[in-house]
């Protein structure tokens, strides 16, 4: 037998023979790396290299001022990427915005409902000249098509107001979530693998928070990552909380210092639902057989290494053990999952 013959490409897993585990047509459709029979009895088409990567998007040719997917280095981000992170995360916080029923402003002590006709929701392009100017410094050609592709530091607003006295309207509370992007690398080489620092942040907040007299909610996105010195210097200030989102994986990341005043408005920025975290377990498991299989699975080790809440990895535990070649062991301290034949 050949040197990994025996290993699928999708779970990880060895096996001694082939026989009744690999077949010759159930390979990765990206690379052909062999994937075993369990793996593909669960519709998984696809090595763990290349399990996130949709074939429309290897297969299609890149649009104009687009960067082919070969020319990106590992664990970069290309401009044309971090335009649809942005678009996804200001879709997602928008959505967060409409179901919210009421937020609490620390300023005055009171609750307010957030219902259409005291709210108002938009976008504001923080970057567009930012953008543009980055193009015409950096690029050669193109220079449309390249803006076209890029991120343009978009923030998605939702202002929440009252009546004074006199019937006028009057700002109390703003959410306001800011995608951010390095725009002069994105031009020139097309690509960043760099993580954005705090400089991001001030930069941003003092496009944002303008009047001392209204409570911000902030959340800010970075599409290549935060660094170490972004988390470990974000600060909150007298009339304003901050947090920072990026993306790992199939996940978002937060990073909040909460002093009291975030309460339950924090979860606006939690940008994964909740079938997309119990997916998320589920595929973990998938992903550690072995521990499976050596009844070592357990809520507190999947939340460790998923960042998962423990409700969430119990629930999901709850439904592997439809299965039944899963056991589940649970009691107040520990829920525990092991396989059974």
């Amino acid at each position: 037998m050949s040197e990994g013959a025996g290993t699928c490409a999708a779970c990880g897993r060895t096996y001694l023979s082939r026989v009744g585990i690999f077949r010759d047509d159930a390979g990765c459709a990206t690379c052909g790396k062999p994937i075993c029979a369990a793996c593909w009895s669960e519709k998984i088409t696809f090595c763990q290299e290349h399990e996130d990567v949709p074939v429309a998007t290897l297969a299609d040719a890149p649009k104009p001022g687009e960067i082919p997917a070969g020319q990106v280095p590992a664990g970069a981000v290309s401009r044309q990427s971090a335009r649809e992170m942005e678009e996804g995360f200001l879709s997602r916080v928008r959505k967060n915005f409409r179901q919210l029923a009421g937020i609490y402003n620390p300023l005055d002590g009171r609750w307010y409902d957030v219902i259409e006709r005291n709210t108002a929701e938009y976008v504001v392009d923080l970057g567009a000249e930012a953008a543009k100017n980055a193009v015409r410094d950096r690029a050669r050609s193109g220079f449309n098509d390249i803006l076209a592709s890029m991120p343009t530091n978009r923030a998605a607003v939702c202002d929440v107001f009252a009546r004074d006295f006199l019937g006028a309207k009057v700002k109390k509370i703003c959410l306001a979530g800011v995608s951010l992007s390095p725009l002069d690398e994105l031009v020139k080489p097309g690509w960043s693998g760099s993580p954005l620092g705090f400089a991001a942040v001030s930069q941003a907040q003092r496009r944002i928070v303008t009047d001392p007299g209204v409570f911000y909610y902030l959340c800010y996105f970075a599409t290549t990552g935060w660094s170490g010195e972004a988390r470990d210097v974000l600060a909150n200030g007298p009339n304003f909380v901050s947090c920072l989102v990026e993306k790992q994986g199939d996940s978002w990341r937060i990073t909040a210092k909460d002093d009291g005043r975030w309460g339950d408005a924090l979860a606006v920025y939690d940008l994964e639902t909740y079938a997309e975290k119990r997916d998320r377990v589920q595929v973990f498991v998938k992903r550690h057989t072995f521990e499976l299989l050596m009844d070592r699975l357990s809520d507190r080790f999947v939340c460790e290494k998923t960042g998962l809440p423990l409700d969430v990895v119990r629930a999901s535990f709850r439904d592997l053990a439809q299965d039944p070649f899963v056991h589940l062991t649970a009691d107040e301290e520990q829920f525990r999952i092991s396989r059974v034949y």
